[in-house]
């Protein structure tokens, strides 16, 4: 029978960073010192620090009973499972072979070598990590080996022998690495087991059986042959059944290859698990992705690979168990491999747990030369090898954001992955729509990462796009993100480790300088507020986007922190940033949705909202039940009916209380077990303050409200060209018609204004008060684009009854930062860039960590003391009815503060414009 050994344990590397070993002959005379020892598997830089690079030598004794294999007249095969990244194998100084590039695995047949050998046979290997230094600024083509992927970008480059090594006995013919796979027809039950052999089956017979562990199913099939590969063909009884997660069975197919020209007959059993299940577009107008024929909506969790412990993307079997537990717990379905590999087990365990696996090839940025054709070929065929084993692979994709991926590849790679994926989904690329050709695709796809407020018409205009193109479904490969504050004290009790987000030093004194400039009550609301912010954030766009039924499923950003920012699900410390009671009632297959008019939060207390309430349903069978609407002590209920990929909706009528300042409202829906909540905000009436004057300041110019690169397509300008929404300059003239305007003030007048003139600035040095309504534009300031997931916000809370945001309004003013006050413009006056830091006093602030880790400052409203007056400053969108209260709120604050002498005074001669 077949046997194996299994390699892994302690083996012996020396780095070789100046490639002395190559000409100076390693692999027959190796140096005597330098050895250390290391675990196979595992990047080197467990052992030769993370800075390692260049080449490195491996070896070990082959053990003994694989020499007496070989003298008894078997095959010996040398298997590794991943090697990063050009590795050069020998035995005993005989080179027995070569292979390149990372995530793909190999072997080696050894016999000759260790029949040829003095003594025990040992083995060497060469391994050279292909080093890839990020490119120079300005150069977007990635360095290294074609299939590098992007898993050093955000993580590290690993090297060395980080897959598992066996020596396994075999006959003269035996399966190749990769070369086992079924493909099981589930509307038929007809079985093929294909087996691609090493050599032409002279003197070789095989047997397959299919079982089915659990259900007392063997079933011996029809074996052929066909030139090198090996056709087994059966057919099921049925009922059989499908693979899904919602039942994730298996079956076993189990090959037996027997050589009559081996001594004694040798025979060996390779197996493959496979399952029955169909993936397709379907649907109303070809909208949806159908599972087994039922509608399926993914909902995807980004895994880039990073793996802080082990460095290479290599999670333990417990590991892996762990994370899709709580995955599904958390209500995703769906995991996607940014453009890695991991070891084979974690497809195994995803086909056994009912994890939806989505497989971006490792291909990012890199060079689309003549002369890597043929190795893009040869690679993308293993990959495709890989994604064919295992009913988890659902959706496979080319590339990720290449903007240059050639046609002529592009080509090959979608005909040559329609036979060989003949049961998945595929794209050539996933990415941007504009960049993927739509005959090279299943389905539409988009990586847009957007403010709230635009989200909302992205999915008008995505629809609208996606209309005019053939019907498929529409699916988000990346998209909803948040960013989290760090717990700074339990980071840095970690000491120093390199994976370590980076930034905690300054968020350390950002917490300082808020507890010294404002309190430590702050501190601990600005933490809090922080978390439920991110839940918030993901909540609302997840749910925006299930309002569409053609919108077939996204992909989260992601599972864990990565050095350069903490948007993560989990963190440096492995703790679960969200809990399931955070996502789950949004995230699951069916979920209830809360549709208020313009997707709005904020609405003026006293009136009655027209609310609809809905449910999206992905479960596998149709939903007809009573839902429970409850608001404030009132309750109504209304009936709920959809079928599996429907959004249906019934009206239901919120009434909101007169409030005297803004006030949360929670509207709970609850319709079996399934239950979600929402806030709205009840805001007090109110009115501009009675000293107000607009100033009569010129208005915009037409290159004033030409709209910013960010401003004019979706993902700040990278996206969909924005053809529903338009950025609002803040005119104070059409905010306020019925507010007097003037260019000469009398004293207790509050002067609304857009720009900052010399009028503006004398009238602040005698003790005046103005709010400005900043923007790019000239007096403006100058605000900048901002996106809001890539912050944490500041609400600064003050008991005076005048304050701008008085104790207790925080949770509210945050409810409606989201949509409402940043519907129509996301700008905000970058504080820290124009060093303004020490001369105002936040209202509204956001802390930016995205990208760097270390937090910057940006306020959407802030005060300053200009001489003896006070300036107060917004970037906010008053156009809505939660801006316009906002405003008043700002005017009232402006006309009734008390003025007290300031140590810190803005200048803003700097600013002015005539």
């Amino acid at each position: 029978m077949s046997s194996s050994i299994d390699l892994a344990g302690t083996w012996d590397i020396h780095h070789d960073p100046l490639s002395q070993g190559t000409t100076g002959t390693w692999q027959v005379t190796p140096p005597r010192d330098g050895w250390v020892k290391i675990e196979v598997p595992s990047a080197w830089q467990s052992v030769l620090g993370i800075e390692a690079r260049g080449l490195a030598w491996y070896r070990k004794e082959i053990p003994r009973a694989a020499a007496e294999w070989a003298m008894a007249g078997d095959r010996v095969r040398l298997r590794f499972e991943s090697v990063a990244t050009d590795c050069w194998v020998f035995v005993n100084g005989i080179d027995v072979g070569r292979h390149v590039g990372d995530f793909l695995p190999f072997e080696f047949d050894i016999t000759d070598a260790i029949l040829k050998s003095q003594g025990p046979p040992q083995i060497t290997v060469r391994v050279d990590q292909l080093h890839a230094p990020r490119p120079a600024k300005g150069v977007v083509t990635e360095n290294g080996h074609i299939t590098k992927g992007f898993h050093d970008v955000l993580s590290a480059q690993h090297a060395g022998i980080w897959g598992g090594v066996a020596v396994r006995r075999t006959g003269r013919v035996t399966i190749v690495p990769g070369g086992l796979w079924v493909d099981a027809d589930p509307v038929t039950g007809k079985v093929v087991v294909r087996g691609e052999l090493s050599a032409p089956p002279d003197g070789l017979s095989a047997t397959c059986r299919i079982l089915a562990p659990g259900y007392e199913l063997d079933v011996l099939a029809k074996v052929e042959f066909d030139g090198n590969m090996l056709l087994a063909t059966c057919q099921l009884k049925k009922p059989f059944r499908r693979w899904s997660p919602f039942d994730p069975s298996r079956l076993l197919a189990q090959v037996q290859l027997s050589d009559s020209k081996s001594p004694e007959g040798h025979a060996e059993i390779c197996s493959r698990w496979f399952g029955l299940r169909s993936i397709k577009a379907g649907g109303p107008d070809n909208s949806q992705i159908l599972l087994n024929d039922v509608p399926l909506q993914i909902r995807g969790v980004l895994h880039w690979g990073h793996e802080p412990r082990h460095i290479a993307p290599m999670p333990t079997p417990d590991q892996v168990r762990a994370e899709f537990k709580e995955i599904l717990a958390r209500g995703f379905n769906c995991m996607c491999l940014c453009m890695f590999y991991p070891p084979d087990y974690y497809f195994d365990i995803a086909d056994e747990m009912g994890v939806l696996i989505w497989q971006e090839h490792p291909v990012w940025k890199s060079r689309m030369t003549p002369d890597c054709m043929a190795e893009y070929r040869r690679c993308y065929e293993g990959f495709l090898r890989r994604d064919r084993q295992h009913p988890s692979v659902i959706i496979v994709s080319g590339t990720c954001e290449h903007d240059t991926f050639n046609q002529e590849l592009g080509k090959w790679w979608w005909d040559t992955s329609a036979k060989m994926l003949p049961r998945t989904l595929r794209q050539i690329q996933t990415g941007f729509l504009e960049w993927t050709p739509p005959e090279q695709t299943d389905l539409y796809d988009d990586h847009v990462y957007d403010n709230c407020g635009r989200w909302v018409k992205f999915h008008e205009d995505m629809q609208a796009r996606i209309g005019k193109l053939p019907p498929k479904p529409f699916i988000m490969g990346e998209t909803i993100i948040s960013n989290a504050w760090p717990d700074v004290d339990a980071m840095k009790a970690l000491g120093n480790p390199w994976w370590l987000t980076h930034g905690l030093k300054e968020c350390g004194e950002y917490e300082q300088e808020i507890t010294r400039r404002i309190n430590a009550e702050t501190l601990a609301r600005f933490k809090r507020q922080g978390q439920s912010f991110g839940v918030a954030h993901r909540k609302f766009q997840a749910e925006v986007l299930r309002t569409h039924p053609r919108n077939a499923g996204f992909v989260t950003n992601s599972i864990r922190d990565v050095p350069i920012c903490r948007i993560g699900l989990m963190d440096d410390v492995d703790n679960w940033r969200f809990t399931p009671q955070d996502l789950a009632p949004w995230l699951g297959d069916a979920v209830l949705l809360l549709r208020t008019p313009g997707h709005l939060r904020g609405f003026s207390g006293g009136q009655t909202v027209e609310c609809e309430i809905g449910i999206s349903n992905y479960l596998d069978s149709p939903i007809d039940a009573d839902c429970v609407v409850k608001v404030a002590d009132q309750s109504v209920t209304v009936r709920l009916v959809a079928k599996p990929g429907e959004v249906a909706w019934t009206k239901v009528p919120v009434k909101l209380d007169k409030v005297d300042q803004p006030n949360l409202v929670s509207v709970t829906a609850t319709c079996g077990e399934l239950s979600n909540s929402w806030s709205l905000v009840a805001l007090p009436e109110s009115k501009v303050a009675a000293s107000a004057v607009v100033c009569n300041a010129p208005g915009f110019t037409d290159k004033e409200l030409e709209p910013s690169f960010e401003e004019s397509s979706y993902s700040s300008g990278w996206g969909l060209p924005c053809a529903t929404w338009h950025p609002v300059r803040q005119s104070p003239s059409l905010l306020l018609p019925g507010v007097p305007a003037a260019m000469t003030f009398r004293d207790n007048a509050v002067v609304i204004t857009h720009r900052l003139t010399p009028e503006i600035d004398r009238f602040l040095h005698s003790g005046g008060r103005v709010i400005l309504l900043a923007g790019s534009h000239a007096g403006g300031i100058d605000s900048k684009w901002i996106n809001l997931w890539g912050v944490l916000p500041l609400a600064v809370e003050h008991d005076s009854p005048h304050a701008a945001i008085r104790r207790g309004e925080s949770d509210a003013i945050l409810a409606i930062l989201l949509h409402d006050l940043t519907a129509n413009t996301t700008r905000a006056l970058p504080t820290d860039d124009l060093a303004l830091g020490d001369h105002l006093d936040p209202i509204l602030r956001l802390a930016w960590t995205h990208d760097s880790g270390t937090p910057k400052s940006f306020d959407l409203a802030a005060s300053a003391r200009v001489g003896s007056g006070l300036l107060l400053i917004s970037t906010i969108d008053h156009t809505t009815a939660s801006g316009a209260w906002f405003l008043h709120r700002l005017s009232e604050h402006a006309a009734e503060i008390e003025l007290r002498p300031s140590e810190r005074e803005l200048d803003i001669s700097r600013y002015l414009t005539s």
